[in-house]
């Protein structure tokens, strides 16, 4: 929770960086777990290569760290899952839970996410605000291990009214394919995912609409601290300053036609990898 980047003179800065990665072995390797349909962050076809935002984030990051990243396809909770255990080293959009925090750190925020509700045109159309999803006439698709935040506990996970609409799903592909086929009237998703998908999906956007968002909230890199050594960890918290440093971000964002305020994820207190 460090804001002290900010005032660092950019030649110390430089300095400093490299200091820190010339400690890393040109051996490094980090394994980050990624779901293959999730755009605009990160997708993959067959016989092409990972594209989205996060990866092109992490590419960035982790090169910076004098480190090589492999991508490996897991559905959400088993990379949690595998986070965990250290068999991966590095996950993307991870909220921060006390329970998280025994056995993975946190760096960041990457990107404030924002929980938008899609659901079908014709069913309940009053349900328009979290307050009254528990009117809601139909199955809600949720991926499984997702944590969105305590104001979606509350609306959502804690209210008994809403949870028994829930209908666990193993991942995004999952998900978005029962939306298309009818067998979920609604499904939370990313607010920017879910423009995403709806643009590019003429059938989709025809019978699905966004009815509400909630309030916004961090998510962050996480590294499984037990299996990564400090030097590398630290080698990444000053590739990302140096990322933050010389406006590095906001360009990925720009390349798949997104904005990204840097302020959003300034207003937030950052995170580092600790010692």
């Amino acid at each position: 929770m460090i804001r002290h980047y900010l005032t660092l003179d950019k030649g110390v800065f430089v300095v400093f960086c490299f200091l820190f990665i010339t400690k890393v072995s040109s051996a490094c390797e980090l394994s980050l777990g990624l779901s293959s349909d999730f755009p605009p962050y990160h997708s993959k076809r067959e016989g092409q290569n990972w594209q989205g935002v996060t990866v092109d984030l992490a590419k960035e990051w982790v090169k910076r760290a004098g480190c090589e990243l492999i991508i490996i396809e897991l559905p959400w909770a088993r990379s949690v899952k595998l986070l965990e255990s250290g068999e991966i080293q590095l996950i993307s959009h991870f909220t921060y839970t006390p329970e998280r925090a025994k056995y993975a750190q946190f760096m960041g925020p990457h990107h404030i996410e924002k929980i938008a509700f899609i659901a079908n045109n014709q069913v309940s159309k009053e349900v328009k605000e979290p307050g009254s999803l528990a009117k809601f006439n139909g199955e809600i698709g949720l991926t499984r291990g997702d944590k969105y935040g305590e104001k979606f506990d509350e609306y959502v996970l804690n209210n008994e009214l809403v949870n028994i609409k829930l209908v666990d799903i193993r991942n995004n592909r999952d998900r978005i394919a029962m939306l298309q086929r009818g067998r979920l009237a609604g499904m939370f998703f990313d607010e920017m995912s879910a423009q995403h998908l709806l643009m590019s999906n003429t059938a989709l956007n025809s019978d699905y609409g966004i009815r509400f968002s909630l309030q916004g909230s961090p998510v962050y890199w996480g590294v499984s601290y037990r299996y990564v050594s400090n030097d590398i960890r630290q080698a990444l918290n000053q590739a990302w300053l140096y990322m933050h440093e010389h406006s590095l971000i906001e360009p990925i964002y720009a390349k798949y036609g997104l904005h990204m305020d840097i302020k959003q994820l300034t207003h937030f207190p950052m995170r580092l990898f600790n010692d």
